[in-house]
């Protein structure tokens, strides 16, 4: 992909990068969106629920999106700065680490499986069920976790349609091989996840191409392993870090108040809506990774108005996709429901109340991930973390406590809600300050 990012206009550059990125990073969430069609029609709800329980161990995908995020944003800014040597050895420290962390965690995760279940809230037939689906996601850790290390830094290299390719490739194998293993080979939960690993590693041989590609111009190098530059990796993805585990911990805690207050039904119900807002989620993940590459080398050169520009747009986009979601969702919300479910008249009913005060909140979701994501492009990870921390663990955590005994189960599904508008506040004052400082108008 053509185009300078310090001097072509920033709106045909914004939407080069922003198509692809979304593609990029729905990669995976694709992945389980298919994985829950397929269970909820072949296995039930009971298949539904055990998904669902399994969902936070997908959120160890953030070392790969801190890694990734936080390797590729800090060789963007050397790049800027004209410090290719120092970019170079960034990359290589980042598939390094990404390679490792991957082997260690399978290891850790493998040995502790049943008591991992047992944590997750799983029992009786959803225990074995969930068993069956993490017994392979544990052991092909490395499979999700490194196409997002070397994804942020194949779409910083100008190649940012090889991760739109990336989806394209996933979602067409784990669609075939979902119906196989689901439908005709009866394999159950295991198939579901197998179809899901496959589907992985040809997305994975698909991005490696790139370093292939005559216009690559990442190099591997051999490098010793510097404790600066890690430091200046984990510092800056430590955004997305938090982003991903907060969203784990987000799974978690709504699916104890849902088993609480409305057992297996309401985890299912609730597992539907999840994967829906996973969706919407990965967009703004998407719009936000695909303004990444202009404000960080933009940044980097000092060119702050670009910067502000950059932004805005984000804002706009993320805001208009919101309310388009919002709206869309209203408006189809039965046969969206049903694709998940057949013959279950419960989970229908308690899903449908969620729908339009649950996903209210994904509106201010796209906003808070285009602020966050902007300090994370500048280099300052602990503006974005601290916005990250308090939207995934405070807020959310402090809302699943108190709205509940006040309002029941519709407290529950507020919780989202609120939690996402007092963070875009919070997010909004550190966004008027920052270009305070720059002396530029908002």
């Amino acid at each position: 992909m053509k185009g300078n990012l310090k001097s072509d206009n920033i709106a045909a550059l914004f939407f080069k990068y922003l198509i692809p990125s979304v593609g990029g990073t729905l990669a995976y969430g694709v992945l389980i969106f298919i994985d829950t069609v397929f269970i909820g029609r072949g296995i039930g709800s009971l298949g539904l629920a055990a998904l669902n329980l399994s969902l936070p161990v997908y959120t160890l995908v953030a070392f790969g999106m801190m890694l990734g995020m936080g390797g590729a944003t800090a060789a963007s800014i050397d790049q800027g700065k004209g410090d290719f040597e120092k970019r170079n050895q960034t990359f290589s420290l980042s598939v390094f680490l990404g390679i490792a962390l991957s082997i260690v965690l399978s290891i850790i995760l493998s040995l502790n499986l049943e008591w991992i279940c047992r944590i997750l809230g799983a029992e009786g037939e959803t225990y074995e069920l969930t068993y069956d689906y993490l017994n392979v996601i544990t052991k092909t850790l490395i499979l999700y976790i490194m196409p997002h290390v070397i994804s942020s830094f194949i779409r910083n290299d100008k190649n940012p349609k090889l991760t739109m390719i990336n989806l394209l490739v996933c979602a067409f194998f784990n669609i075939i091989l979902d119906y196989l293993f689901i439908f005709v080979f009866k394999w159950g939960m295991s198939g579901a996840a197998l179809a899901t690993g496959i589907a992985q590693f040809m997305g994975l041989m698909t991005l490696l191409t790139h370093f292939k590609m005559p216009q690559n111009t990442l190099k591997y190098v051999k490098t010793k392993i510097d404790f600066t530059i890690i430091k200046r990796i984990i510092t800056i993805g430590g955004s997305s870090f938090i982003n991903e585990i907060a969203m784990g911990t987000i799974i978690f805690l709504f699916n104890y108040m849902f088993n609480k207050y409305l057992g297996e039904n309401g985890i299912a119900s609730y597992g539907i809506i999840l994967n829906i807002n996973l969706l919407i989620y990965l967009v703004f993940s998407g719009i936000s990774q695909g303004a990444q590459p202009i404000l960080s080398i933009n940044y980097g050169a000092g060119l702050y108005t670009r910067v502000r520009e950059t932004l805005r747009l984000g804002i706009k986009v993320s805001l208009v996709c919101g309310i388009f979601f919002y709206i869309s969702l209203l408006i189809f919300r039965d046969p969206v429901i049903l694709l998940f479910t057949r013959n279950n008249p419960a989970i229908l009913e308690i899903t449908k109340v969620g729908f339009p005060i649950f996903f209210l909140g994904s509106i201010f979701t796209g906003l808070n991930l285009a602020l966050g994501g902007f300090f994370q492009s500048i280099g300052n990870g602990k503006i974005a973390s601290i916005i990250n921390i308090m939207r995934g663990f405070v807020l959310i955590a402090l809302g699943l406590l108190i709205l509940p005994k006040l309002f029941g189960v519709i407290g529950i599904w507020s919780a989202y809600l609120v939690c996402e508008v007092l963070t875009f506040i919070l997010a909004t004052v550190y966004y008027k300050k920052f270009f305070k400082k720059k002396n530029l108008s908002l």
